[in-house]
């Protein structure tokens, strides 16, 4: 890997015109890592178009560049990067069309899912994050970063170590944290930015965790948002943020799923393991994808189905007997 991750530095060093791109609905690592590759071209004299399908979650946007993320992309370039995927179709609309525009691209991921995509790729399931992957980029091509891109890149393994408390949570990861923390960062601060919540969030939050069921025995915990919820509380999905950690956090739940509507039959699916089921194998016999631990899945189902479909893959990861299924569930207590 070290010297794809040369290469990748050597690419940084002798290009001047970049596109930046991460999956749609992004999440912290996405942003993250977005924000910080942008702002090391920056300072290396590149000029760089930072996109993404969607727009970046209010929790994120109080760091640098976060302003500047775009949905098209005009400009010519030379080099596209696409972070925490590897797939275009995972980029939105448009992602394959920017692909295929690209003359080079790199690729970063550090999914279980990851599939070769460009002329340069490092793919490292073992990485806490894909920020994780940006640093060894930037020590193997001895490129030093400022404060601003230290705060993003801490957003990065942040969020997706659920604030250091996951099973990704290793020493590299740690150990980069604190190196961060000497760059500048002051966590405190990051945390009040990233884990605030607005009055319409908490309210969401009530209600999400208000449909709350165990499942299998209470090794599944189920919880649903729907539309209904999103308008009477003016939020949106983006404000779902962290709200599957509760479920998960119930004593004896293996396996946590947030079930929410995306549009007409389509079910969004995310789901959390606390590491005895792999839920990104689970979820790639449905398209999508993830780590052991945190994946997610879109189904074309009414969200009674999407649950039974969940329920009975969970229950054959978890090897339960039919026995001890609890249809629709009892609410938690």
């Amino acid at each position: 890997m070290s010297g794809a991750l040369s290469a990748v530095g050597r690419v940084l060093r002798e290009s001047r015109r970049f596109v930046v791109a991460a999956h749609e609905r992004p999440d912290g690592d996405a942003v993250g890592s977005t924000l910080a590759l942008g702002r090391v071209i920056e300072t290396l004299g590149g000029r760089a178009v930072l996109y993404n399908a969607d727009p970046v979650p209010e929790p994120y946007r109080f760091l640098h560049g976060a302003d500047q993320v775009v949905s098209a992309v005009e400009a010519e370039f030379e080099v596209l990067f696409v972070l925490d995927c590897s797939e275009p179709a995972r980029l939105g609309p448009g992602g394959a069309e920017l692909v295929a525009r690209a003359p080079m691209v790199v690729a970063l991921d550090h999914h279980l899912t990851s599939r070769s995509l460009g002329q340069l790729m490092v793919a490292d399931p073992g990485a806490a994050a894909t920020g994780v992957l940006l640093w060894r980029v930037f020590r193997a091509a001895g490129i030093e970063i400022d404060r601003l891109a230290a705060e993003a890149l801490y957003v990065a393994v942040l969020t997706d170590t659920g604030s250091f408390r996951h099973s990704n949570t290793d020493q590299e990861a740690l150990a980069l944290a604190a190196a961060l923390v000497g760059l500048g960062v002051d966590p405190a601060r990051v945390a009040r930015e990233v884990y605030a919540t607005a009055p319409g969030g908490l309210e969401l939050m009530g209600r999400v965790l208000s449909t709350l069921t165990l499942h299998l025995d209470g090794r599944l915990a189920l919880v649903r948002a729907t539309d209904d919820m999103f308008r009477r509380t003016d939020t949106v999905a983006a404000d779902l943020e962290g709200f599957i950690e509760f479920p998960r956090s119930v004593a004896g739940v293996e396996v946590a799923a947030l079930l929410r509507p995306l549009d007409g039959r389509t079910v969004k699916v995310s789901l959390r393991s606390n590491g005895r089921v792999n839920v990104a194998a689970l979820a790639e016999k449905y398209g999508g994808g993830g780590h052991h631990n945190a994946a997610g899945l879109s189904l074309d189902l009414d969200p009674a189905a999407a649950e039974a479909l969940i329920e009975a893959e969970v229950e054959g990861s978890l090897g339960a007997p039919a026995a001890s299924r609890s249809g629709a569930g009892s609410p938690a207590r």
